[in-house]
């Protein structure tokens, strides 16, 4: 299987190199906590983010966190900033890149955290393990492809819900349970498992291998 490049300037390799020198960036993990906002019912809360951030560093004392967005996220992603506390620790890149410069950024992620999302997606492309969120779409056609990958469910049974059928409209009475749902330890674990790259222990959590998105349903 092959994967379509995206290429990359000359200047933006140096733009994102001078960043990551001057934040001293040299070990960290990408977190997308950000959709458009024809789509915020594929939003993992806030607070979930945070209690992962919190996690990760606590487990990993040489790590570092880069939350990525665009101009349109520096609210959220801001707040987010703030509520993971460890705040020398946490770096903030909303608004400050373009796509292919964010594409740049993520190829230096140890992983990349995400909501079902584009930025997904370019974490794909620049080659950094993904970890994707997924709720009201399936990652059976939308997740993260490749060995590396994986997206994950809260295995509701109303989850997906939208599709070419309903033009893609979210019409949830229930409370977009199918993302609050996933649990911050499953997300945690996924993460720990690409740090430490090694094989996925399939023991914690009901598994199973998709055609091209390996995807665990969160039980």
């Amino acid at each position: 299987e092959r994967l379509l490049k995206l290429p990359i300037k000359i200047e933006e390799k140096q733009s994102v190199s001078d960043f990551l020198k001057s934040q001293r960036l040299s070990n960290f993990v990408a977190f997308n906590p950000n959709t458009s906002d024809l789509a915020i019912e594929r939003l993992w809360q806030s607070e979930s983010f945070a209690e992962l951030g919190k996690r990760l560093l606590d487990t990993f004392p040489d790590l570092q966190i880069v939350l990525i967005g665009a101009k349109a996220d520096v609210v959220r992603v801001m707040g987010l900033q703030k509520s993971i506390e460890i705040s020398d620790r946490v770096v903030s890149t909303a608004g400050k890149f373009t796509i292919r410069e964010t594409t740049e950024l993520l190829s230096h992620a140890r992983v990349l955290v995400s909501n079902d999302s584009g930025p997904m997606h370019l974490g794909v492309v620049a080659g950094v393990p993904t970890v994707g969120l997924f709720g009201p779409e399936t990652p059976v056609l939308y997740g993260p492809r490749g060995d590396n990958h994986i997206a994950i469910t809260a295995g509701e049974m109303c989850s997906p819900c939208i599709s070419v059928y309903n033009e893609k409209v979210v019409d949830c009475c229930r409370g977009v349970v199918c993302m609050k749902n996933i649990s911050v330890e499953s997300v945690f674990q996924a993460v720990v498992e690409r740090l430490a790259a090694v094989q996925p222990n399939v023991t914690f959590r009901e598994f199973s291998e998709l055609p091209l998105t390996k995807q665990r349903i969160d039980s």
